[in-house]
């Protein structure tokens, strides 16, 4: 798996605002983001590795994301079926 700490995100901008918003404690915008990164359609270049490698990697930020906050929820003990 890619060590996404590690990642050159000079490639990958909207990782860069990702690793912002996270680091300020905005997991809900970051995750907003990455959600446009893995939703968004470019019916032109649809196939174009350069997108969809964006686009993978984008799931995998957004996988470790959820799976932190999985984690903070667990020690809590939040019962998120009340929400």
């Amino acid at each position: 798996m890619t060590d996404l700490r590690s990642l050159h995100t000079d490639n990958f901008p909207w990782a860069r605002k990702a690793q912002h918003y996270i680091a300020r404690n905005q997991k809900a915008r970051a995750l907003r983001l990455l959600d446009h990164v893995i939703e968004y359609d470019m019916p032109l270049f649809g196939d174009d590795p350069t997108l969809q490698e964006d686009r993978r990697l984008a799931w995998l930020y957004r996988i470790e994301l959820l799976e932190g906050v999985g984690k903070v929820v667990r020690s809590t003990g939040m019962d998120l079926s009340r929400m």
